[in-house]
């Protein structure tokens, strides 16, 4: 995707956390749009589909495992998901083959490392569809 403002939904319970990855996308060309769990992300998607997930896997309410069944079901697997978690075991890579999971980046982040990963996500990925709400 190139020359077009991009959409990237943050999941991520941790309201520090959130900010964090929102000032470490403030130099791409995107718009950030946030919630604090899955199921929260899924009540703003409808209204506001992203073009990017970044996505916490240990959540209340709806882990993001939770969240990602649910959205890949509803939406397919078109929407490049890259995973922020402090957790990353043998279940993350079943999950990250069953749910087409694009990155990982383990937590805690390094800001130059997240915006490389989102920009090679979004260069990868088509252009959104102006003619979509």
């Amino acid at each position: 995707m190139t020359g077009a403002i991009a959409t990237v939904l943050i999941v991520e319970d941790e309201a520090s956390i959130r900010l964090s990855v929102e000032i470490s996308l403030r130099s791409l060309p995107v718009r950030c749009i946030t919630a604090e769990n899955g199921q929260q992300a899924l009540d703003l998607v409808d209204a506001d589909p992203p073009d990017l997930i970044l996505l916490d896997v240990m959540m209340p309410v709806m882990n993001g495992y939770q969240f990602l069944r649910s959205y890949r079901q509803r939406y397919g697997h078109a929407t490049p998901v890259i995973v922020i978690t402090a957790k990353y075991d043998s279940i993350d890579l079943y999950w990250s083959k069953k749910f087409a999971i694009t990155e990982y980046i383990q937590k805690p982040f390094e800001s130059g490392q997240l915006r490389r990963t989102v920009e090679k996500a979004l260069a990868a990925s088509p252009a959104p569809d102006p003619s979509l709400p």
